[in-house]
């Protein structure tokens, strides 16, 4: 077994657990290699293409229309006048005002955000049971689903890494995102030289969809850099020293632990206040595309230079000063000119699902960005486990008050899934708490014996809640659009067609 993160000389440590397993039995080397590069390369391009595999319900419109044209021969029906046959617009418009046209009225991505979110945080949420050992088909198929959204690697139990302690493998699990960012730059770079060649090529899309990878990689990884950076400094105390907590052999506050907090204290923290201020900053022409996605990496400067272009623009705007003869001072008609097609991906996908007079000021995944930030670092900072989760509790009560207060969101039904997977996420941690109060009370009354098959029963309660009710939500979005792009292709032509 794994003791102290380590494995024994004859065998080898999984990728997929913490289990170790026979070396003979173990694939290594350039296999894994390349099983890492093509996971890599596949979730690349899942981000950039992430509205189309969205939208592939899009599809049955086309076969609604072939269908339509099919019904239309078979169907006998008499031609009054080419004016009956096909609707007017008056009518077309009531059709939308309904109450069904407004049910349905919502962007399938938002609610793909939404359970993304879900997934990712109540991977913090959930603990490993205590004294049971629970391989249910839900339990297992949930892990797997989570590490999905987590843009973590889905791997084998028997992809192995020699000679490897844990510190080892969560470099590894972490090497799919400096390789997704070469991947595209790479694009990129192809971009220009293409473009410098003269060859016609639709450069338009490739930059529109390498800036929404770029986003929704920012967006995803967010949480899972932060969790393993936190992960990498969490120290214990062992016999009046303090170790790291997922390697005992290994004293903190080494050189490469503080180079990690600086990295987190100049990249990993600021970066939810680039998304709370930029959207905002782009859509008044403040700064541009490009500056934006820069200031995804290096947060701090342009967050200084953010707050200065706010005081200069709140000033001149007081004093009603304007720019003349290239100023310094701002003007309600900015000077910096924008790539109309990056800057509508960055908002359309940063704003469009949220109330707009919140997305004057600030965007509102700054603030969802800064609430996961505070649960990640409860999880890695808290070590007894009571108050972990009562904090846990806690956060996600007070998270969940702001939301009902301001309803940043635009459309009913999103906020709808919001709440759900905010009352989700504090039934997984209430479970968890009844758990671990049991399993202290077994341990302080030995009298006292919890049955195993009742934690059975709050663990299939746990993964239904963390996993599946968000899951099944999103199939009922994605049939609610079905049922809307049936309903407006039946209804969009004539009055006798079906």
């Amino acid at each position: 077994g794994l003791i102290c993160s380590r494995c024994n000389k004859s065998y080898a440590l999984s990728m997929r657990s913490d289990i170790c397993i026979q070396k003979q039995k173990c694939y290594h080397g350039y296999f894994l290699w390349i099983f890492l590069i093509g996971i890599s390369v596949s979730q690349a391009f899942c981000l950039m293409f992430q509205n189309e595999l969205l939208y592939f319900y899009s599809i049955f419109w086309t076969i609604c229309q072939y269908l339509k044209v099919a019904m239309l021969k078979l169907i006998k029906f008499k031609r009054k006048s080419s004016v009956e046959q096909i609707r007017p617009k008056q009518d077309i418009k009531l059709i939308m005002k309904t109450k069904l046209k407004a049910l349905l009225d919502f962007p399938i991505s938002d609610i793909w955000m939404m359970v993304v979110y879900h997934l990712q945080d109540i991977s913090l949420l959930h603990n490993v049971p205590i004294g049971t050992e629970f391989r249910s088909f839900l339990h297992q198929t949930k892990s797997q689903v989570q590490k999905i959204a987590q843009l973590s690697i889905i791997s084998f139990e028997n992809i192995c890494l020699f000679n490897a302690s844990a510190i080892t493998k969560l470099a590894l699990s972490m090497f799919n995102v400096p390789c997704i960012c070469f991947i595209y730059f790479f694009v990129w770079a192809s971009s220009k030289i293409t473009k410098n060649m003269g060859c016609n090529f639709n450069l338009g899309f490739i930059s529109a969809h390498l800036v929404y990878g770029i986003l929704m990689l920012a967006i995803y990884a967010q949480q899972k850099v932060a969790s393993t950076a936190f992960t990498l400094i969490s120290c214990v105390p062992v016999l009046d020293q303090l170790r790291l907590h997922i390697d005992g052999e290994i004293l903190c506050w080494q050189p490469w632990q503080i180079n990690i907090f600086m990295l987190i204290f100049l990249i990993i923290a600021p970066v939810p206040f680039v998304f709370l201020l930029g959207p905002a900053m782009l859509d008044k022409n403040l700064i541009s595309a490009k500056q934006f996605l820069f200031a995804l990496l290096f947060p701090v400067p342009f967050l200084l230079h953010w707050i200065i272009l706010l005081k200069v623009n709140t000033m001149s705007k007081n004093t009603g000063v304007k720019t003349e003869n290239g100023h310094a001072v701002l003007s309600e008609q900015p000077s910096i000119k924008v790539k109309t097609e990056s800057v509508a991906t960055i908002l359309g996908e940063l704003t469009s699902a949220y109330d707009h007079k919140y997305s004057k000021y600030f965007c509102w995944v700054g603030i969802i960005e800064i609430r996961r930030l505070v649960l990640v670092l409860v999880d890695k900072f808290i070590a007894n486990e009571i108050s972990r989760y009562s904090m846990l509790l806690f956060t996600l009560s007070m998270a969940l008050v702001f939301e009902l207060l301001f309803k940043p969101y635009k459309y009913s039904f999103v906020y709808f899934v919001n709440i759900l997977c905010f009352l989700c996420q504090e039934g997984v941690v209430t479970i968890n708490c009844f758990i671990i109060a049991f399993s202290f009370m077994n341990n302080m009354y030995k009298r006292f014996e919890f049955p195993t098959e009742t934690i059975f029963t709050l663990r299939y309660v746990e993964d239904i809640l963390s996993t599946w009710v968000p899951f099944c939500i999103l199939i009922l979005s994605l049939c609610l659009k079905l049922a809307k792009r049936l309903l407006i292709c039946l209804k969009c032509q004539g009055r006798h067609v079906l």
